[in-house]
């Protein structure tokens, strides 16, 4: 193994023109050497600006480039004799044990966000730019996952889940069946049930794959996501009975006899809607029943930063606050 320069990167071209806004080109700019995607990362927190060195405790901040083979390793290094311990900068970050560069996991991880095809995103991320390697069906399928569960953490873990709605605030609630629908002798035996909820004022929603539509299982999820005081509409479900003890205001629709209640004006047309724009996605993608719930947190994200600036950005934020790295 040959040692090159070491130091913050010999790359002429620093990315010191960051702004809230990356499109394709800007990011081909800025990742266009090893040392500048790793520059990238620092910037953005996917890669940590130092660590503490696990002998002597010395923070060491400096990044040093080595190859081994045709790959080149960037690891913090402590100078002293007694230790020179070699710390690599992808440790508990997103990037540890990755298959692909630093780069062709920016791509996708742009293409993902995106919305970018599987043929796209193979296009964008092979070729000579890319270690003259041809990207595979299978590696955009991992790496899509890889994003997917990043938003899994983001919106579900760490802190309590935001419950939606609130007093003086509408929410909707549906149950709907995803997947092929067999059927036998009339009879649906195939598929995933979600349950759901939208505020109509904010347009917030969750949605929850559940194995039964019984009342302990709908209450315990609308307790959980749905703020007290809150006004829910939904049909005539029996599971839905209770929810007037529960702290909540109910209305229902009877969708057997009208979809708006001529009485109350209770509907759920906002929530029937959400089914429809869901299953459209969903149809798009490359669902595996195993990743079902990760995909439904995909589109939930896709919906909650509609009106960001750069989704790109928002997700390289994300990644940042779940995988911390090492910073000292």
């Amino acid at each position: 193994m040959s040692e090159e320069a070491s130091g913050p990167s010999s790359a002429k071209k620093a990315c010191k023109d960051f702004s809230d806004f990356i499109n394709f080109s800007q990011l081909c700019r800025y990742t266009s050497t090893f040392e500048e995607c790793v520059q990238f990362g620092q910037k953005w927190g996917l890669f940590p600006r130092s660590c503490l060195c696990p002998s002597c405790g010395d923070i060491l901040d400096t990044v040093h480039y080595s190859k081994r083979g045709n790959a080149t390793q960037a690891r913090f290094r402590c100078t002293k004799r007694a230790c020179r311990k070699y710390i690599s900068i992808t440790k508990k970050t997103w990037f540890e044990g990755a298959k692909v560069s630093f780069k062709k996991s920016l791509f996708l991880a742009y293409c993902f966000v995106n919305r970018s095809s599987y043929d796209t995103a193979i296009r964008e991320t092979s070729g000579p730019d890319f270690d003259d390697c041809e990207t595979s069906s299978e590696t955009v399928a991992d790496l899509y996952n890889y994003c997917r569960e990043v938003i899994v953490e983001s919106l579900y873990c760490g802190d309590e889940v935001r419950q939606i709605g609130g007093a003086n605030y509408s929410v909707e609630v549906d149950e709907a069946k995803f997947g092929k629908r067999k059927y036998n002798r009339g009879r649906v035996v195939d598929g995933q049930w979600v349950f759901g909820g939208i505020c109509r004022e904010t347009k917030e929603c969750f949605l929850v794959p559940v194995q039964d539509r019984t009342q302990d299982t709908l209450v315990s999820l609308i307790k959980k996501h749905v703020a007290p005081g809150t006004i829910i509409y939904s049909d005539c479900f029996k599971s839905y009975e209770c929810l007037e003890r529960e702290g909540f205001r109910h209305l229902t629709v009877n969708h057997t006899e009208n979809f708006v209640d001529p009485h109350t004006g209770a509907h759920t047309n906002t929530i029937e809607s959400t089914w429809w724009a869901v299953k459209k996605s969903l149809r798009s993608s490359h669902t595996q029943k195993q990743h079902f719930a990760a995909h439904l947190a995909e589109y939930i994200w896709h919906r909650q930063n509609a009106d960001a600036k750069c989704k790109f950005v928002r997700f390289l934020k994300e990644i940042s606050k779940v995988y911390p790295g090492l910073d000292a």
